[in-house]
């Protein structure tokens, strides 16, 4: 019972704030979302125009860890086809898990900061739960088209499926089985003075878990986002970047008694400003964030009352990053940090009520490198051990990376 309420519940943060997967340049730029980047195709999937003939991959710390994607077409269409976008433990990260881990409870830190903004790819909750039959992706394509000369019109369908069932000698059968759909389109708008980039999401994720044909329970999960990036030109040099970005997720759990069932709905709204220089082939950003969330939730619609609720104010959040050559056109440096101090609010109500409220920051860094042999290019994102102590990891052990990526084009 509680593994099902862990594999809706948690999915709702995932699917609505957020969503996994940085690949290594966003990574070392710590999530920095105004200073474009190739994996915005799985926020705006109509940025994909703008990679025709591309194929990357992105590699974690095991073999079995990792994504890919291929983008291929003419000048009038791109497609794209991506692979174990769907794994969440290869893919999310030590900070999608975290997310993760907090969403289980409404007291705990649900509209956790440090993953707001970065690239969805994900869309079910995978082996975090470890309870379900894991659902592996079926489908995860994209497809986009330029219109009206400079704008781009894009789509991305991704379908996930799991099941297991077992039947012990002379028993009854047991089976599980989970299911999840996440579509997005997106639109830019290639102003000249502000060009707009906007991806709205839908996802859907239902499981069910029964006993000899019995149920014993079943849940659904429906989720909304809505995402908008923009750029006002300033000057030759400087565009004020702008980000928004909403949110809202519902789930209901069914047990084995139809009146007894659990809800949660989840809302979250970020906002985010500061300008952009591109200095020839150099790019700085420094950008302040703005962030409200809440999560309502019933463990029971029978009995007393006993609903609880959060919620988060973040206030201030502060994410600054850079990137620059080393080498003219083949080796380039990025590092990116963040500062986020969010406020707790929590409220139980159960026979007496209870509030809390709480003052929390937070404090990060990363760093990274980028190689550029002509139509090839490799970055990686650098363990935080191994850039501070150089000399020591050199004569050592330990990995240098905590993810790399590689692209080429033709």
């Amino acid at each position: 019972m509680a593994l099902l309420k862990k594999s809706l519940s948690l999915l709702a943060l995932l699917t609505v704030v957020v969503a996994p997967a940085e690949a290594a340049r966003r990574t070392a730029l710590s999530g920095n979302l105004l200073i474009p980047d190739k994996d915005d195709v799985f926020i705006y999937p109509q940025l994909a125009v703008s990679h025709l003939n591309e194929i990357w991959f992105d590699y974690g710390t095991g073999q079995a860890d990792g994504s890919g994607l291929m983008l291929f077409g003419s000048k009038t269409f791109v497609a794209g086809v991506a692979v174990n976008r769907a794994a969440v433990t290869s893919a999310v990260g030590e900070r999608g898990l975290e997310l993760l881990r907090h969403h289980g409870t409404p007291g705990g830190d649900s509209f956790e900061q440090s993953n707001l903004g970065t690239p969805g790819s994900g869309f079910v909750a995978g082996n975090v739960t470890g309870a379900f039959t894991d659902p592996q992706t079926l489908i995860d394509v994209i497809l986009a088209f330029p219109i009206a000369g400079r704008n781009k019109l894009g789509f991305r369908l991704g379908v996930a499926s799991g099941a297991r069932a077992n039947q012990p000698d002379g028993g009854d059968i047991e089976a599980e089985g989970e299911f999840a759909l996440k579509l997005q389109a997106g639109i830019s708008l290639a102003n000249p003075s502000l060009p707009v980039d906007i991806g709205l999401e839908i996802g859907f994720h239902s499981a069910s878990d029964t006993d000899g044909g019995e149920l014993n329970e079943s849940g659904s999960l429906f989720v909304l986002g809505l995402r908008g990036r923009a750029f006002s030109r300033m000057s030759d040099r400087m565009d004020l970047g702008l980000l928004a970005e909403i949110g809202f997720g519902t789930s209901t759990i069914v047990h084995d008694d139809p009146s007894d069932t659990r809800n949660q709905t989840d809302i979250a709204v970020v906002l985010g400003a500061g300008p952009t220089y591109k200095l020839g082939k150099s790019t700085v950003n420094g950008h302040a964030l703005l962030g409200f969330g809440s999560a309502t939730f019933e463990p029971s619609t029978e009995g007393e009352k006993d609903i609880e609720s959060n919620s988060q104010i973040l206030l201030p959040g502060v994410r600054l990053g850079f990137e620059t050559p080393i080498i003219e056109q083949y080796l380039f440096f990025r590092s990116g940090m963040e500062y986020l101090f969010v406020i707790r609010n929590f409220f139980r109500e159960n026979g007496d009520i209870e509030s809390d409220r709480e003052g929390s920051p937070s404090f990060g860094w990363n760093a990274g490198f980028g190689l550029v042999l002509g139509k090839f290019k490799f970055d990686g994102a650098i363990q935080h051990s191994w850039l501070t102590a150089m000399p020591t990891a050199i004569g050592g052990g330990g990995n240098m990376l905590a993810i790399a990526s590689a692209s080429y084009d033709w």
